[in-house]
Parts: structure tokens; C-alpha cells; sequence
């Protein structure tokens, strides 16, 4: 379990909130990691048909191994004086003004309703949730410095649930372009 190549990891790292601003890797939420351990509050929803236990609400990557299930006791666990740090409070991105959809990309969204895992039968959480984590602007320092244009309408994407969702920038507006499955090759919805 971890990261096998010690090496890669950096211990600072560039959140995408920061605009190019290094912090400690352990202040932050990257993945990229020394090792596969974190922590997460967690809802438990129930058991599997195989007894295995069902979360929601967990910030894990997909394969990341449960090591150990707390209850969660409010005296203990809850922490109202905790200090948030004040470049998580104050990010330098600025959110975009509006988030758009191409229809055939909210068509396509619609359509995967039943294939969904964490949101199952419910595309129009899904939905809001594609559009909270897009308005964000979570492109990389990188990518917000196509600025010139030097690369017209390059697509970022991000995965969420098993979807691939890509968008293009335009000014302070992002569009949602295309969705298809996560495992889909390419050119294939």
C-alpha cells in the first residue's frame, strides 16, 4: 500500500486555488501522496448483498482501501474552535461568473441516469454537482495561463462519479461540453 516511487513525491505541492502558489503537500487534499492513508468523514448507507459496508460523502479516490470505520461522536469528533487556514478561506482563483451546458452534453447526462453509482437514479444531483465542482474553475495554473490563446479551445475534464466530464473556458463563463462513460474510448460516448 502507498506510493511506491518514493521519489515523485514532492513535498510542496500547487493547488489550483492558489494560481501557482506552493503550500505543504499535507495541507492540502492533494492525492499525491507518500502514501495511500487519509482520512475522511464518511455516511455509512448500509450493507452490500455480500455484507461489505456502502459510503457516501467520502473524499477517497476509487481504490483506495478503507483501513478502519469510527462512529462519528459529535463531543469528540467535532472541532467548532479548529482554525481554517486563510488560503483555504481566501482562494487567489476566481470562480467563473457561469457555468453552461452544450444540451446534447446535458442529453448525454441524462441518459447514463441508471449507470450511475453514487448518484443512481438521480441526474439532476449529478448535475449540480458537475456544475458546483466546474464553477470552481479547478484547472490547473497551467491551464489558466492559456490565456493568450495560444491553444483555442482546449477541453479540461475531471471525473466524477463514472462519468468523464469535459469543459472548454471562454472568459469568466465554462461550458460543459461532452460526457461519457469513464471506461468509453475516446470517440465513443
Amino acid at each position: 500500500m502507498g506510493n511506491k516511487n518514493l521519489s515523485n513525491v514532492k513535498s510542496k505541492v500547487k493547488p489550483p486555488r492558489l494560481d501557482g502558489a506552493k503550500v505543504g503537500l499535507f495541507s492540502t487534499r492533494t492525492p499525491h501522496r507518500p502514501n495511500a492513508i487519509g482520512l475522511s468523514v464518511a455516511k455509512v448507507e448500509g450493507l452490500d448483498e455480500k455484507g461489505a459496508l456502502i459510503l457516501s460523502g467520502i473524499d477517497l479516490l476509487d481504490g483506495t482501501p478503507i483501513l478502519d470505520v469510527k462512529p462519528y461522536v459529535r463531543e469528540y469528533d467535532s472541532l467548532p474552535e479548529a482554525v481554517t487556514a486563510e488560503w483555504i478561506q481566501t482562494p487567489k482563483v476566481e470562480s467563473f461568473k457561469r457555468v453552461e451546458w452544450n444540451p446534447s452534453a446535458l442529453d448525454t447526462l441524462n441518459g447514463y441516469s441508471n449507470q450511475l453509482d453514487l448518484y443512481a437514479g438521480n441526474p439532476k444531483a449529478l448535475q449540480n454537482a458537475i456544475e458546483q465542482v466546474v464553477h470552481l474553475d479547478i484547472r490547473t495554473v497551467h491551464e489558466r495561463q492559456n490565456k493568450s490563446g495560444n491553444v483555442p479551445d482546449l477541453s479540461h475534464a475531471f471525473r466524477i462519479d463514472n462519468l468523464l466530464v469535459e469543459f472548454v473556458v471562454e472568459g469568466d463563463v465554462a461550458t460543459i461540453k461532452k460526457i461519457r462513460h469513464a471506461n468509453a474510448p475516446k470517440g465513443q460516448k
